[in-house]
C-alpha cells in the first residue's frame, strides 16, 4: 500500500549485531527489539510441521530495511508474514538464510515499488541470497514478498520485476523454488485472512474543483485512513507494549487496525456496496475541519487548498461509480 503514516515512530531504533546462526540471530535482535517470543498458535503450527516433515521447519520473516520505522502498514505486514512465514524475524542486514531447509518458507516484508522491495535493490537481494556464507545453501519451498509491486515490472511481461529477476538469478543453483509477489499495491492483514487484495490503480476519478485526476483506489485509501485513523490506532497499541517483542507489537497493531482493513478490502472489491463510502456520501463525516487539512495533505493537494465536506462526498460518489478496484490477475508466481 502507498499510505504513509504521519505520526512519530515509537519503535526503538538501533542496529542489531551481526548473527550467523539461528540462535545468534535471535540473540542479536533481542538487544534491539526485545526477546523473540512465539505465540501458542505458532508453537502449535510448528509442532504440526515437525510431525509432518520429521524435522524442525526453519521458516523466516525478513524486513528489507536496516531498521524498522513502525508505521501501521509495516507492522501489520510483519504480523501477516510471521503468522505464515513464522519466526525468526530479522532485519535484512542481519539475515542469515543459510539456516533454511528444503521444506522452508521465506517471507520478505517492506513497502515496495516497481523494481524494489523496501530499501534493498534487487541485485543486493540476490547477492545476499546466493552468498556462500549467509545465503541459501539449498533450494527452499517458497519465497513470498508482501511488498507492493514485487511482481510488477516496467516491461509488459513483468520479466524485470523483483520476483522474475530473483527467479532468473536463483535458477542456476536453486531449482524448483516458488517465488511470488503482487502486481500492484497489496493490501493484507491477518485480520482478513490469507489472500492479498491487489489494487488496480488504472481506474481513476476526477477530483472536485479542478484538482486533477487520481487513482480511485488511492483516493479511497486516503479517505479510509482519515476516517478510521489506523496509523494512530497502531501507534497507540504499540506504545502500550514497551519492551515487548516485534511479534507481539506487530500483532497488537494488526488487531488494532483490523476494522480498517476489513472495511477497506471489502470496499475495494465492491465500491458501490461500501458502507464507509455510503456514510461519507450521506454527510456523516466524523471529523472536524482539522482532519480535512490532514486529508488534503495526504492527497498532495496545494497547502492552501482544503477539501470541504461537499467535496469529500463528491469523491466518495465518484469512487462508487467503479464496480471493483481489484486487479483480476493479482499475483506474479514463478518457479525457478
Amino acid at each position: 500500500m502507498s499510505i504513509r503514516a504521519t505520526r512519530s515512530d515509537p519503535v526503538r531504533r538501533g542496529t542489531a549485531p551481526a548473527a550467523t546462526s539461528r540462535r545468534g540471530l535471535d540473540d542479536g535482535l533481542a538487544e534491539r527489539v526485545g526477546p523473540l517470543q512465539r505465540s501458542p498458535r505458532v508453537v502449535e503450527q510448528r509442532s504440526r510441521l515437525h510431525a509432518a516433515f520429521g524435522t524442525t521447519v526453519q521458516r523466516m520473516t525478513v524486513l528489507n530495511k536496516p531498521a524498522m520505522t513502525g508505521d501501521f502498514i509495516e507492522l501489520t505486514s510483519i504480523d501477516y508474514a510471521l503468522k505464515r512465514g513464522g519466526p525468526p524475524f530479522a532485519l535484512f542486514p542481519q539475515a542469515d538464510f543459510s539456516i533454511l531447509k528444503p521444506e522452508d518458507s521465506l517471507y520478505f516484508v517492506a513497502h515496495g515499488r516497481v523494481g524494489k522491495s523496501g530499501d534493498v535493490p534487487t541485485p543486493d537481494l540476490l547477492r545476499r541470497l546466493t552468498d556462500r556464507r549467509v545465503g541459501l545453501q539449498q533450494a527452499i519451498r517458497e519465497i513470498v514478498f508482501t511488498s507492493c509491486y514485487a511482481g510488477k515490472g516496467r516491461k509488459a511481461d513483468d520479466s524485470d520485476s523483483v520476483v522474475s529477476t530473483l527467479q532468473a538469478g536463483l535458477r542456476p543453483r536453486f531449482p524448483q523454488v516458488e517465488i511470488r509477489g503482487a502486481r500492484g499495491p497489496s493490501v493484507k492483514s491477518s485480520q482478513t485472512g490469507d489472500a492479498f487484495t491487489v489494487i488496480d490503480t488504472s481506474k481513476t476519478i476526477a477530483l472536485p474543483g479542478g484538482l486533477g485526476m487520481m487513482s480511485a483506489a488511492v483516493a479511497m485509501q486516503h479517505l479510509f485512513v482519515a476516517y478510521y485513523g489506523p496509523d494512530f490506532l497502531a501507534q497507540k497499541a504499540v506504545a502500550e507494549r514497551p519492551g515487548h517483542s516485534v511479534a507481539e507489537r506487530a500483532e497488537a497493531a494488526s488487531q488494532a487496525t483490523g476494522h480498517f482493513y476489513r472495511e477497506f478490502q471489502n470496499s475495494l472489491q465492491d465500491p458501490p456496496g461500501s458502507i464507509t463510502l455510503s456514510h461519507l456520501r450521506a454527510g456523516s463525516w466524523a471529523f472536524e475541519q482539522g482532519e480535512y487539512a490532514g486529508l488534503s495533505s495526504r492527497m498532495d493537494l496545494p497547502a492552501h487548498r482544503q477539501l470541504t465536506p461537499a467535496e469529500v462526498r463528491q469523491i466518495a460518489q465518484a469512487i462508487q461509480a467503479h464496480a471493483t478496484l481489484v486487479l483480476p490477475n493479482p499475483m506474479n508466481a514463478v518457479t525457478t
